[in-house]
């Protein structure tokens, strides 16, 4: 997958020694931002616990302060 990604990376200006999990973040936060069920996207990126937040974390909108 590197390799295939290297070209694509010079291409487009991207540092060709840039890491993948870039992409699983991206993907996660597009899914979930269009309407995946969480558990949904969990499921498909193998997640088993609750770290998936740490991901969505700038697409969960904040919880303001409770009156």
């Amino acid at each position: 997958m590197r390799e295939t990604l290297r070209p694509l990376h010079a291409l487009v200006g991207i540092p060709t020694d840039a890491g993948l999990h870039a992409y699983r973040r991206g993907g996660a936060c597009f899914f979930y931002a269009n309407g995946m069920p969480l558990e949904q996207l969990k499921a498909h990126g193998t997640w088993v616990s609750d770290a998936i937040f740490l991901y969505l974390k700038r697409v969960i909108p904040p919880i303001n302060e409770l009156s």
